[in-house]
């Protein structure tokens, strides 16, 4: 266990290095729904609970079932990520770059709710209107679910860099989707019609 001598300086420090390591983990545990290991289908849920168009349409409380299964994984991994942070860390460090993660895990959160709002408040802000064709992109990959890009939300800080970092980063164009919402209503970015979701998962995603 590493040990830190509490004081403000080490607090600023331990907020400051947890926020990019949190933001790098914040990109593992997605880029982990997107894949198929070990066994557990954290593809499929992810799938069914968060990028299915169709089921959301045809089927409203299943889709919201399979949302519920989809937070669940997410808590999940977000325990594991915590009790790595305790083995390491002494607890107040710990706690504390727990709490930047939770804190930056609720304004990702509430980001991604605003992608699909039009005329939505953050509308102002070119790093928002930037962020939401990016994460356009990762919700108009549906028809290569398993090999997606874009796996950060985004944000006004370190945004997209683990995905530049990590080799999964893809600009957007002048003509990509404005909203998330756009892609997931059936198109993908490139205005492609979408391959069925039970395709994906049973075709090419499975690597």
């Amino acid at each position: 266990m590493m040990h830190i001598d509490f004081n403000a300086a080490s607090l600023v420090v331990v907020l400051a290095a947890g926020h990019f390591v949190n933001t790098f983990a914040t990109w593992l545990m997605h880029y982990l729904q997107h894949r198929r290991l070990f066994g557990v289908v954290f593809q499929r849920i992810h799938l069914r609970a968060h990028h299915d168009a169709k089921l959301k349409r045809s089927n409203p409380l299943l889709y919201r079932w399979w949302a519920f299964v989809g937070h669940l994984q997410w808590l999940a991994m977000i325990g594991v990520l915590a009790g790595i942070y305790f083995s390491l860390l002494v607890p107040w460090a710990a706690a504390a770059v727990l709490s930047e993660g939770l804190v930056m895990g609720a304004f990702t959160y509430y980001f991604h709710h605003q992608y699909d709002r039009p005329g939505s408040w953050l509308d102002r802000f070119a790093w928002f209107r930037r962020a939401r064709r990016l994460h356009g992109i990762h919700h108009g990959r549906f028809e290569s679910f398993g090999r997606s890009r874009n796996y950060a939300i985004g944000g006004p800080l370190t945004g997209f860099l683990a995905d530049r970092v990590l080799g999964t980063f893809q600009g957007a164009g002048r003509g990509g989707d404005a909203r998330c919402g756009a892609c997931r209503r059936g198109r993908s970015a490139a205005g492609t019609p979408r391959v069925p979701a039970v395709r994906q998962v049973r075709g090419e995603t499975r690597a």
